[in-house]
């Protein structure tokens, strides 16, 4: 799923080009949504990247332990 939007959250005439972006990647067999503020899923995004950075680090808890 693909969250796309403006930033700052403004709307202007570039809003048809982001409608236009989405219909074009559904027509790909995406999902898309097109949030009014696309901010708190580009957050939960990085964090979620975070997250992925320290079980690369420290791999999966079973993995955890002497060996």
């Amino acid at each position: 799923m693909l969250h796309i939007g403006r930033v700052p959250a403004i709307t202007d005439d570039h809003d048809q080009i982001l409608r236009q972006v989405a219909t074009d990647l559904v027509a790909a067999n995406f999902d898309v949504l097109l949030p009014e503020n696309v901010m708190p899923w580009k957050y939960r995004k990085l964090i979620s990247n975070i997250g992925n950075v320290f079980q690369a680090l420290i791999g999966h808890a079973t993995e955890i332990g002497p060996r």
